[in-house]
């Protein structure tokens, strides 16, 4: 038995150990001389076994790898959750739901990045329209219509000899080719032909690029090029559309150019703004005005309105041009203020892209305010062409503009008429007629009737635009479409004759 002194000596002194074996098994002999008074009386010796430390240090060692595969499977299981969530929001974003090809904005983005492919010499393309598509979805059975699109999808898959195809518009489907020659293209587009539905009037129009096209952008005015032509009057099937391509893009990048000059400059400099009335037909008043962008160019001429901003769009200078527009219809609207006449709605166009800009329901408002305008006399007319990029800043700008009082109307060209849901969502005020329906009264009118009903059912307010016969104006107010826009009436005007025209019209009541 030690004593306490001497076991203190045993955690005292230096003890020294060595590895060694015991019946053949690894130890760990551990060896503390005991002293008593300075004089070593013995040693204390202790043999350690190294099996149960490495048992520990096996099983440490499986729960740290355990712990590791735990960890990785996690992240694996996490890496496969984002991907098909990502994989879920592009197919949102980028695929429609109907015929599950790519649609134009993964067309825009795939090619962005991948620019070569699309812009070597041997690519082309064909764009299909279906020119009464939009017509037909209002008098087809929804689920009808939904069949016969789907069935044309694969009818393209089929026979379009491609399998690069994307749903470009409601109406348009691009088909890609890299290498094929136009004659076998158009023997594939005679294929297709063959199974179109009987009531559709399908064309289209080959696109090859050519010396003109020099980035993508040009690639995508060439089908937009395409498109407006096919939509024209047009004899044949298809068309191929190289000469006349050319000649367009070379006049797009001009006005393109000018435009981005006179956005520095000013656009005052050549733009003008006149403003179109609108009138009640059952008071026989001027109760508003549309304020339309004119351009003569001084060496192009006259430049259409639907180029102006269709060029505009999606462009650094897009914001500007509206900016002067609103600028423009305020003073517009500060004159008929000063004549005492306050009771006058003016509207003004503006593009999806530009309201779905963070600060474009503030800057209005503000714009509106620092004028001392009322906001119940302005609308916003916003064109329904790209509703699929909505975002949630173009959602809360169109309710803080609601909610300051301002107006908001669809000026849409049949695309969207038939989405009641989509129309109360945005929380519109007025949807106008346009001018494409109004020419069928008398011809066919079971399309404007259909868009009367379903407006009128949502209790909103009606314009029509493009009248120009009392034919017409007799035909839309015995139909519930009250306030008339159009030639009928007046041609747009310049800002002092527009108000001259209000005082003398409204005296002849």
């Amino acid at each position: 038995t030690l004593t306490p002194f001497q076991w203190y000596g045993i955690f005292t002194l230096l003890i020294t150990t060595r590895r060694g074996t015991y019946e053949f098994n690894p130890v760990l002999e551990v060896s503390i001389p005991i002293t008593e008074n300075g004089v070593k009386v013995c040693v204390y010796y202790v043999m350690y076994s190294f099996e149960d430390t490495q048992i520990f240090l096996k099983n440490v060692s499986y729960v740290i790898w355990g712990l590791y595969l735990v960890i990785l499977v996690a992240m694996i299981f996490l890496l496969i959750v984002i991907y098909n969530r990502n994989q879920e929001i592009k197919d949102v974003v980028y695929i429609d739901n109907q015929t599950f090809f790519y649609n134009r904005a993964y067309l825009s983005e795939r090619y962005m990045k991948e620019k070569s492919e699309f812009l070597n010499s041997k690519s082309k393309g064909a764009l299909f329209v279906i020119r009464n598509l939009r017509r037909m979805d209002l008098l087809v059975d929804r689920e009808a219509l939904d069949q016969q699109i789907r069935d044309f999808a694969k009818v393209l898959r089929d026979d379009s000899g491609s399998q690069e195809i994307y749903r470009y518009a409601v109406d348009a489907f691009l088909v890609v080719y890299h290498n094929d020659e136009v004659e076998s293209i158009t023997a594939s587009i005679e294929n297709v032909f063959k199974h179109v539905h009987v009531d559709w009037d399908l064309k289209v129009g080959i696109i090859e690029k050519d010396e003109a096209m020099k980035n993508f952008k040009d690639i995508m005015n060439s089908v937009e090029v395409a498109d407006l032509t096919l939509r024209g009057d047009l004899e044949g099937k298809y068309i191929l559309m190289n000469k006349q391509i050319s000649d367009e893009i070379i006049h797009l990048q001009r006005i393109e150019h000018d435009l981005r000059r006179l956005s520095s400059a000013g656009f005052g400099e050549e733009l003008h703004i006149e403003f179109q009335p609108q009138i009640d037909a059952i008071d026989h008043r001027v109760v508003g005005f549309e304020s339309l962008t004119r351009w003569v160019h001084p060496e192009l001429g006259y430049i259409s309105p639907h180029l102006i901003y269709r060029i505009a769009e999606g462009t650094d200078f897009e914001r500007t041009l509206t900016r002067w527009v609103i600028v423009e219809t305020v003073n517009f609207m500060k004159d008929m203020y000063l004549r005492g006449l306050y009771d006058i709605k003016v509207s003004f166009n503006a593009s999806v892209s530009v309201i779905k800009q963070p600060r474009f329901a503030h800057n209005l408002i503000e714009i509106l305010a620092h004028d001392n305008i009322n906001p119940r006399n302005i609308v916003v007319e916003i064109t329904e062409t790209k509703y699929d990029d909505e975002s949630e800043i173009f959602s809360e700008n169109i309710k803080l503009i609601r909610e300051a009082g301002i107006g908001i109307a669809i000026d849409d060209d049949g695309r969207g008429y038939s989405s009641i849901a989509r129309l109360r969502d945005l929380d519109i005020t007025i949807v106008k007629i346009d001018k494409a329906f109004v020419d069928d009264i008398g011809v066919d009118n079971r399309f404007i009737t259909n868009i009367l009903s379903m407006v009128k059912e949502m209790d909103l307010k009606i314009v029509a635009e493009g009248v120009e016969n009392e034919s017409q104006k007799q035909w839309l107010v015995e139909n519930g479409s009250f306030v008339i826009q159009g030639y009928y009436y007046s041609k747009p005007m310049k800002q002092d004759a527009a108000i001259d025209y209000i005082i003398d019209f409204n005296k002849g009541e």
